[in-house]
């Protein structure tokens, strides 16, 4: 019976090693998220940053360009603001979206356009596995615009976009039925008329771009969700220029998602340690009942 119950207690610390082997594994994915908040305030009051103080935000460079994306939604639109903290000129930015969230290949995208300060947008699609945007034939179902203002003494660019969550384009746009039980994927690109310089924050580098491997993953809010807006643009330091975001879940809403940090580890061990336990106790029991006879 010693014998017995030193096997016992082996066999129960070897699986209890295992699983902590397996579990960073589980832990370190790649996988990031951004929380949308609901849209209580509306959109296209033009007070400085009024609309997206109750906004998702986090951080992003790409290039030289450093800023903030805000994200908000309700269930029929999701807002989207693309702030930069420069002036900005010649470019097309573009905003990508794994609709499928399958960290495969974009589906969706929105490009905006500023050539000598005349601003542009149009509808656009990837093929699966083509780098090319094309444009999408039917009618923009989106609106965006661009403005630009002053903010501790820095000049700011903002793009606002208000992007519905369903659409007859079934085949190109977003569908999203329900917001609270859908995510999809997010990056963004921009490319430089003058020089020809492109950048991706996210996603993979030119010209894959519309690979979704790397894409952030927007959790779309509920009313329960809504944010209490606090005003606090004006004293809101610019962020430091990196190439980078940091993994942790900081003050913009950026890591994990609400009540999931690590938790997909934690259930991984949880349900190894059970197995474990009611799997050398079986044999402990058969093993007891044949000494027994």
């Amino acid at each position: 019976m010693k014998i017995w119950l030193k096997k016992h207690h082996l066999l129960i610390i070897t699986c209890i090693g295992i699983q902590f082997l397996l579990i960073p594994a589980f832990a370190n994915s790649n996988s990031s998220f951004i929380n949308s908040f609901w849209n209580t305030l509306g959109y296209g009051d033009y007070n400085v940053l009024t609309d997206w103080s109750e906004a998702g935000k986090v951080e992003f460079s790409i290039l030289d360009f450093a800023g903030f994306l805000y994200i908000k939604n309700d269930y029929e639109s999701i807002y989207l603001g693309v702030r930069v903290l420069d002036e900005i000129d010649n470019l097309t930015w573009r905003i990508n979206f794994d609709v499928d969230a399958d960290g495969g290949w974009a589906e969706d995208a929105k490009a905006l356009t500023l050539r000598n300060q005349i601003f542009s947008y149009d509808d656009e699609y990837y093929l699966q596995n083509n780098p090319e945007a094309f444009s999408d034939a039917q009618q923009d179902d989106f609106t965006a615009s661009m403005r630009t203002f002053t903010s501790v003494n820095r000049e700011n660019t903002i793009f606002e976009l208000k992007i519905p969550l369903q659409t007859n384009d079934h085949l190109h746009d977003l569908q999203v039925q329900n917001p609270e039980t859908t995510i999809i994927g997010i990056s963004m690109d921009v490319e430089l008329d003058d020089s020809g310089i492109n950048g991706t924050w996210k996603g993979s580098s030119y010209p894959d771009y519309a690979n979704a491997s790397n894409y952030v993953n927007i959790l779309f809010a509920g009313p329960q969700d809504r944010k209490i807006p606090v005003f606090e643009e004006e004293e809101e330091p610019p962020p430091e220029e990196t190439t980078e975001l940091e993994e942790e879940t900081t003050s913009t809403g950026y890591g994990y998602p609400p009540g999931m940090e690590r938790g997909a580890a934690t259930s991984f061990e949880a349900w190894i340690v059970l197995i474990s336990i009611a799997f050398v106790t079986i044999l402990g029991s058969k093993k007891r009942r044949r000494d027994i006879k």
